[in-house]
């Protein structure tokens, strides 16, 4: 939650950013230096969360520009039409007792870097445009999020930080991110840049990284590898064909993914609310095919028969069924769906054909109750003399398709992709590592801070070999109930 301090700070620059502004002549000279001071109150205002402000102040920077093209007015118009914009930012900021973001003239000016942007169940819009741009042009993007309470230095350090990105061109997104409701405070912001350009001859030193020594602490992730023509890591995005301000989650028929960012046949959502009628088209069969973002969980029991050595086949059948079962129950109780019972374990998924907003957490919370499952099994098994059983569990996320696929003689509604890959490459290191849940790097992002885990090391799992972050998942946080750290699960589960 955006700090009050902290929203106070900001609330007084975006003040003074915009009175410098509006007290500025308007004079064709003062042009450069007026769209300049504008971008700037833009970042201020954002950074304060006065969100009219943000879109007045950039409406003032464009027109001041030199900048051209459809909905932008030129010669008087753009004088008035500046005037307007002039007025209503002195309005929205105290300065004056006039037009606030009504008065100004309703214009198509290009989308604004800045946006406070909707976040539900951890997603966050982005547009289709700024990725194909970046895969295209060999850029990349990364994404740096931080809390206000990250500021490592005075809050105008960041201002200050963030306005050399705007003129060296590098600033391509600002987020401030709020819950569900329009008037929700602002939790954290996104800042978007490219990616450091990769050494032109081996053994070189890498192109610049924008994000070096800015003042904050946060998560950084690559979204598109600078010079990469692979597809980009868009876990935990809505690919969005529209202004990221103006996008609401409800406006989503369900999450959209499209491989390298492009709204082509695949589903994008305009920015702007869909109402019933309008969106009637887009919908289809999702049984026909399409792409979605899932969370993906495998449960197995390893050595299943050195634990069923001794039985009657009738009996080991019996039991395994009885093992499955539970599991299977543990996801169904999840909102999972369980796509393959067999085999000594089961696969179950989340988010296809629909999304709850937050199912890697509901994977995750599966998969605890399985470990649940496992460790009363065992009690028994123990009075009985019995060797224990071992669960080894990997979840992933990331896109998949979702459809209706098989052979002609066989066909089902299931689901296929990267992470399903991944995740069975992974899920026997529980074994040499001790573990019992093991959570992709990607997984772990999406299910949050209510969850404790501990990183195990890198895998070369991900697509062309790439590392992937594996790390075990030990508990919720805060449950006195789940282990306390990796030691206190190993000895748990029996491996320590």
């Amino acid at each position: 939650m955006l700090s009050s301090s902290f929203r106070r700070v900001f609330q007084a620059r975006s003040r003074e950013a915009v009175l410098v502004v509006v007290r500025m002549p308007l004079t064709e000279v003062n042009r450069p230096a007026l769209s300049a001071a504008a971008r700037r109150a833009a970042v201020e205002a954002l950074l304060a969360a006065r969100f009219p402000l943000v879109r007045i102040c950039h409406a003032v920077a464009v027109l001041a520009s030199s900048a051209s093209g459809p909905g932008i007015p030129e010669g008087a118009a753009r004088v008035r039409a500046l005037r307007a914009a002039l007025d209503a930012a002195a309005a929205e900021a105290g300065l004056s007792d006039g037009p606030k973001a009504s008065g100004i003239p309703a214009m198509n000016l290009p989308a604004c870097p800045c946006a406070r942007v909707v976040s539900a169940g951890n997603r966050l819009p982005i547009p289709a445009s700024l990725v194909e741009s970046a895969r295209v042009s060999g850029s990349g993007l990364r994404i740096l999020r931080f809390k206000p309470s990250g500021l490592k230095r005075e809050p105008r350090y960041l201002a200050e930080g963030l306005m050399d990105l705007l003129r060296r061109d590098k600033l391509l997104g600002l987020y401030a991110i709020t819950g569900k409701r329009p008037d929700s405070p602002v939790r954290e912001f996104a800042l978007f840049v490219p990616d450091p350009p990769p050494p032109e001859t081996p053994g070189d030193e890498p192109g610049p990284d924008f994000l070096a020594g800015f003042p904050v602490r946060g998560r950084i992730r690559t979204l598109v590898g600078a010079g990469e023509d692979a597809r980009p890591d868009l876990t935990g995005f809505d690919l969005i064909d529209g202004d990221p301000m103006e996008f609401r989650p409800e406006s989503v028929p369900g999450e959209q993914f499209t491989p390298y960012g492009k709204p082509g046949p695949l589903r994008t959502v305009s920015g702007t609310r869909i109402s019933a009628e309008s969106a009637a088209p887009l919908r289809r069969d999702p049984r026909a095919g399409e792409y979605r973002n899932a969370a993906v969980l495998r449960a197995e029991i390893p050595d299943l028969l050195e634990v069923l050595r001794g039985r009657e086949p009738s009996k080991s059948a019996e039991y395994l069924n009885r093992v499955l079962s539970r599991l299977a129950s543990c996801a169904k109780a999840a909102g999972g769906t369980v796509d393959v019972c067999g085999g000594g374990g089961i696969l179950a998924y989340w988010g296809a054909p629909a999304s709850s907003g937050e199912d890697a957490q509901r994977a995750g919370r599966a998969a605890l109750a399985m470990r649940r499952v496992v460790t009363a099994l065992n009690r028994g098994r123990a009075s009985s003399g019995l060797q224990p059983i071992r669960l080894h569990c990997a979840l992933d996320a990331g896109p998949v398709l979702a459809a209706e696929l098989g052979t002609p003689e066989r066909v089902s509604y299931t689901v296929a992709g990267e992470a399903l890959r991944r995740s069975a490459g992974f899920g026997h290191r529980n074994g040499p590592w001790g573990t019992d849940i093991l959570v992709s790097e990607y997984a772990a992002r999406l299910m949050g801070a209510g969850f404790l885990v501990r990183p195990m090391g890198n895998l070369e799992i991900g697509s062309d070999g790439a590392a992937v972050g594996i790390y075990a998942l030990i508990g919720r946080t805060g449950d006195s109930s789940d282990p306390r750290n990796l030691e206190d699960l190993r000895r748990r589960i029996g491996t320590g």
